[in-house]
């Protein structure tokens, strides 16, 4: 096969998404337009959003790194599990904008961070529960 056409809309009728673009792959073929599902405009995680380049970062922890602070009204963190606008560390060191699923110490993160969350809504609830038992 020496090619690939694909009928569909025309260019003019085709939305661009150049941030997308990238090299030929390994087969020698180039992705030039790709058309997101109506997903995109769902909740998801800084790494997954398509409206902001997110630069994947294993080594480097200190800030946000180039522009993964910048995020849309979709994103979430992914060790909080908040929205991005109310992430207390989206700036901060270890910066929770350069979180993604493919490092491992944001794996361990994200897990310390449910475990700890889960514990203090249990004391609360606890609490709650013995203070109602003990007024009189």
């Amino acid at each position: 096969m020496t090619g690939l056409f694909l009928i569909g809309p025309t260019p003019d009728e085709m939305p661009s998404v150049s941030h997308r673009r990238g090299a030929p792959g390994p087969d020698g073929f180039e992705v030039t337009y790709y058309r997101p599902a109506d997903t995109v405009n769902y909740p998801h995680s800084r790494s997954d959003c398509w409206h902001h380049l997110f630069s994947i970062v294993y080594e480097t922890f200190r800030g946000p790194y180039q522009e993964n602070a910048s995020h849309c009204d979709k994103c979430y963190c992914y060790v909080c599990d908040k929205p991005a606008k109310e992430c207390r560390d989206w700036r901060s060191v270890p910066a929770h904008c350069n979180a993604h699923s493919k490092s491992s110490f944001w794996r361990s993160s994200r897990a310390r961070m449910k475990t700890s969350s889960t514990k203090s809504g249990f004391k609360k609830r606890c609490h709650k529960r013995w203070s109602a038992q003990v007024a009189w």
